[in-house]
């Protein structure tokens, strides 16, 4: 029996985003390790690496355990780990994978060295390089040699790179915000050849590049692909499902199309032009933007309905419509999202769907905290 609200991802739509991504990673000359926090979804995941991803990001160790427990093999922890249980439960995995996280401290440094030693392993680190007024990271290239050098000093670490992630910046593509993420971009490079003698791997990593920016990354690598054997990775996760609203907006790689919306009822039309669907904050994403009104349907899905209109007012559990057309109660009204981050995490199961709409599957997502 159908029920609703619903998560609703497209099947072809996905497909083509993950075709149009390796297609802008191949022609760009980057390899790609998906950010999978956006959908923590193994059949997913299982496609983004038989697409060509050579590894996956993550952002606990909860989900780097998840991550192995599918088979990837190289997971990157896009974060500063400092609580001792969580380093011990990394140093474990890696007989599984080779686990690589961040560091931009000195406690960072000794909690990470600590867990090595005392599990007799060697961790891979990556140093995070941020921005003045940003997230984390070292803010200069000062700093930048002195955590470095802490990394060395660490029996049980191992130095292989620098990471940045550039998309902490008003969601827009003005020339302020470009010159923040150009400036942060040249930073991480910066340190990265600074830092090149020090690397200990045949292989460096220089790693950013979100959904909104990996354009600005690749114009920034140049001094990063003239080192021997250095990587250049990008970690664009969002992509996979794209959206209908920011990343519609920023994203620059071409031939994205969205492929997840929420499904929900109709349950009120309490006066004329306005309307509640059974859909809300539970359901539905709204940190970047309140979800837009893609269609409507029959009670069955089959028959499409006339409806033109905005939501005005999101609750909990329930839409408000201001919206014209033929839409009454027990029709369905799809939404899409703005941004799929927000979007997964609240579902545990996912109604995958045909080009014509039609139910095909269910899959599982996986957020362990």
């Amino acid at each position: 029996m159908t029920s609703y609200p619903q998560l609703r991802l497209s099947l072809p739509r996905l497909e083509s985003n993950l075709a149009a991504m390796a297609a802008w990673s191949g022609q760009a000359g980057v390899g790609h390790w998906p950010h999978i926090k956006t959908t923590m979804c193994q059949p997913i995941v299982s496609r983004q690496l038989a697409a060509g991803a050579t590894g996956v990001t993550v952002a606990t160790p909860a989900q780097a355990a998840t991550a192995a427990s599918w088979g990837c093999r190289r997971i990157l922890i896009a974060n500063e780990v400092v609580d001792a249980g969580e380093l011990r439960r990394i140093c474990r995995l890696t007989g599984d994978a080779q686990i690589m996280l961040l560091v931009d401290s000195a406690v960072g440094v000794a909690a990470a060295d600590d867990a090595a030693r005392e599990t007799g392993v060697v961790l891979d680190i990556l140093l995070d390089v941020g921005r003045p007024g940003g997230r984390s990271g070292v803010r200069d290239l000062a700093a930048a040699a002195e955590v470095a050098g802490l990394v060395h000093s660490a029996r049980g670490l191992r130095l292989i790179g620098v990471s940045a992630y550039e998309g902490v910046v008003p969601a827009s593509r003005d020339d302020q915000t470009l010159r923040l993420v150009d400036d942060h971009c040249a930073l991480a490079v910066a340190a990265f050849v600074e830092l090149v003698s020090g690397f200990e791997t045949g292989a460096p990593v220089f790693t950013a590049g979100g959904s909104a920016f990996p354009d600005r990354v690749v114009a920034a690598v140049g001094p990063v692909r003239a080192v021997p054997g250095a990587q250049v990775i990008v970690r664009s996760g969002c992509y996979v499902v794209h959206d209908h609203g920011m990343y519609r907006r920023l994203c620059p790689v071409p031939g994205l199309a969205a492929a997840v919306t929420v499904r929900g009822e109709v349950l009120s039309v309490p006066e004329p032009g306005l309307l509640v669907v059974g859909a809300g904050k539970r359901d539905m994403p709204h940190d970047a933007d309140l979800p837009s009104v893609i269609g409507a349907w029959d009670p069955h899905g089959r028959r499409g309905k006339v409806l033109s209109g905005s939501v005005e007012a999101l609750y909990d559990h329930h839409a408000v419509l201001r919206a014209e057309g033929d839409v009454t109660i027990g029709d369905l009204v799809d939404f899409g999202v703005s941004h799929p981050c927000g979007a997964f995490d609240r579902w545990p199961l996912i109604t995958v769907v045909d080009a014509d709409g039609r139910v095909v599957d269910e899959w599982a997502t996986e957020f362990s905290r």
